[in-house]
């Protein structure tokens, strides 16, 4: 994560969650996620945080485009464990 580099006016910070809990999460399966990352304080200093969070802290879209999403995700990293 040390890689990005934010535009704080655009996004205040990333968080990284398994692929497969966040297709539970959509699903209903389970109703919150463990996430992983960081924000920038006022300072623009990245702070490393874990956070539990439900579906309502995602920007928010109908399930149908997550699932689009999380299906085209799946298709590409197995297209790289062809190779």
């Amino acid at each position: 994560m040390d890689d990005f580099s934010l535009q704080s006016e655009e996004v205040s910070g990333i968080y990284r969650i398994e692929l497969e809990h966040f297709s539970q999460l959509i699903d209903k399966e389970i109703s919150s996620v463990d996430l992983e990352g960081f924000h920038l304080t006022d300072s623009e200093i990245k702070e490393l945080k874990t956070l539990r969070a439900e579906k309502a802290a995602f920007v928010p879209h109908k399930d149908s485009y997550y699932r689009e999403v999380l299906n085209s995700i799946k298709v590409h990293i197995n297209r790289g464990a062809d190779r």
